[in-house]
């Protein structure tokens, strides 16, 4: 059995959801922009909340908006996303030309 990590202790997934969720800050619109039903956007950040043990957003008739716990969650996901960027980046230029080779 894999020791758990900070990798694993969160569905990156939810985090995805989570971002889209508060860029546009409605169900609905995150939904329609996933491709997902609306159900699944709340499902998805329902269970980022309760991974967290917090509350992410302030609910409202207008909306969602970050609360303060919200905002530094999504500066630490904006870090994790160049993070994932940079490797990609790293790895085009340490390669350039290498293919994976085909499983026979």
């Amino acid at each position: 059995m894999a020791e758990p990590t900070c990798m694993n202790l969160l569905d990156w997934e939810d985090l995805r959801f989570f971002t889209v969720l508060a860029r546009y800050r409605r169900i609905e619109v995150t939904a329609r922009t996933l491709g997902v039903p609306r159900g699944e956007v709340m499902r998805r950040v329902v269970h980022l909340e309760r991974a967290l043990e917090t509350r992410l957003f302030v609910r409202s008739a207008v909306g969602w908006r970050l609360n303060a716990t919200g905002a530094a969650v999504l500066h630490e996901v904006a870090q994790m996303e160049m993070a994932a960027c940079a490797i990609f980046q790293q790895v085009a230029r340490t390669n350039a030309g290498a293919k994976v080779p085909r499983r026979r």
